[in-house]
């Protein structure tokens, strides 16, 4: 990761700020080799869980976009669905 040292000057004096920069995905692979490496063995995670976990590793991703990312591109080859009340839940097929 790459942070950025800012030095502040406010009411309370000189301070030291640190900024970290946002990753960026590369292409749609690197993005869903990425999602993938979140997950563990067995685990069951929702679309806000798995948006956690990303911002975690330096990735900033919306929720939303998240969820369409992983409907239209991933769904069928590499996660599962369950809907457990009311709540969908992605896991790793293998």
């Amino acid at each position: 990761m790459i942070y950025f040292l800012f030095l502040q000057e406010g009411y309370g004096g000189i301070r030291l700020k640190v900024k970290q920069k946002k990753r960026r995905f590369k292409n749609v692979y690197d993005k869903e080799k990425t999602i993938l490496s979140v997950f563990g063995k067995g685990e069951k995670l929702t679309t806000k869980q798995i948006a956690e976990r990303l911002r975690k590793k330096g990735f900033h991703m919306k929720e939303n976009h998240l969820g369409m990312f992983i409907r239209y591109n991933m769904l069928h080859k590499y996660l599962g669905k369950v809907d457990i009340n009311g709540t969908r839940y992605y896991f790793r097929k293998y």
